[in-house]
């Protein structure tokens, strides 16, 4: 696909987006993983290198789920 879309999300929604999609990453195609290196850039944006490293696992202990 070669359009474009802007989305507003709240900081857990993207959170929550990046985790789902890192949990599936190796399955992911082209879209999927250029959709997941935008959110990573972002997140890198707002968060520190050490946030960064355990932010999935914060997210997933925030929420009750483990990541498989």
């Amino acid at each position: 696909m070669t359009s474009s879309v802007t989305v507003s999300l709240s900081g857990g929604g993207l959170v929550g987006i990046y985790a789902l999609l890192l949990d599936r990453e190796a399955a992911l195609d082209g879209d999927q993983r250029q959709a997941l290196e935008a959110i990573r850039e972002e997140l890198y944006g707002r968060f520190t290198i050490e946030e960064m490293e355990t932010l999935h696992e914060e997210y997933a202990r925030y929420h009750g789920s483990a990541r498989s």
